[in-house]
């Protein structure tokens, strides 16, 4: 969506996953609220596509970028796409999977903006403590004295659910 002249590019992992489907939608209606034209775009899972698609659009002269990476695992992805940025002098900012600050000091044009996984893990686990304090034996459902559960740890390889999971 968007037009192809587009001032602002946004990259997004995957169109396909909820969540990330509710920050499209809010931050669309953001640019259009600030005059600002812009270009989304789903990289499908793969991140071929998305740094590719940032290599067309750096060379069709883009002047900001904000990126949803698809791959969080390794630096490697982040640090390419930061190199084309910085080559192009233009602005990047990743957003909601994080990169490593070595990617972000890389380049001085660029940030992060998302929460620290680490930090969110924290709370959730907080959060549940909390809940089990108040609510022991209603969730002690064989009253054996233990809580017993199954965690879900999320995309294998992607720093947010590994952080969280911790």
């Amino acid at each position: 969506s968007g037009n192809q002249n587009a001032d602002v590019h946004v990259f997004y992992y995957s169109y396909s996953d909820t969540y990330i489907s509710s920050v499209r939608t809010a931050l669309d209606k953001q640019l259009q609220n600030a005059g600002i034209s812009y270009q989304d775009y789903d990289g499908n899972g793969s991140q071929t596509t998305q740094t590719e698609q940032i290599r067309t659009a750096v060379t069709k002269g883009a002047k900001a970028i904000l990126v949803n990476i698809v791959n969080t695992g390794s630096d490697d992805a982040a640090n390419e796409i930061a190199a084309l940025a910085k080559d192009a002098g233009v602005p990047l900012i990743f957003f909601n999977r994080e990169v490593s600050d070595e990617v972000i000091k890389s380049y001085d044009n660029s940030a992060f903006v998302g929460t620290r996984a680490e930090e969110a893990g924290i709370l959730q686990g907080e959060m549940i403590g909390e809940y089990l304090v108040k609510n022991f034996n209603a969730v002690d459902l064989n009253g054996d004295g233990e809580i017993s559960y199954i965690l879900f740890k999320g995309e294998e390889g992607n720093n947010e659910a590994i952080y969280r999971t911790k």
